[in-house]
């Protein structure tokens, strides 16, 4: 079993924080411009660790009904 430190090494340590969901989605939008995928499905989410926001790719299941009703995948 891993210790905390660990995992929040893993999950938040490399990871850009934002103080709120505003932010995050911002940022979302900034990189999807910046890439040209209007539809690359990033979401915010809540660190259970640092307690800020961080985005990252919805749960394989997610991602997978995306890719099936026809939506461009990254």
């Amino acid at each position: 079993m891993a210790s905390k430190r660990a995992m929040r090494r893993r999950i938040c340590g490399v990871k850009r924080r934002f103080v709120n969901q505003h932010l995050a989605i911002a940022a979302i939008m900034q990189l999807r411009h910046r890439k040209k995928q209007p539809f690359d499905p990033l979401q915010p989410y809540r660190c259970r660790f640092c307690h800020g926001f961080h985005f990252g790719h919805q749960p394989g299941t997610a991602r997978l009904l995306v890719y099936k009703i026809g939506f461009p995948m990254s």
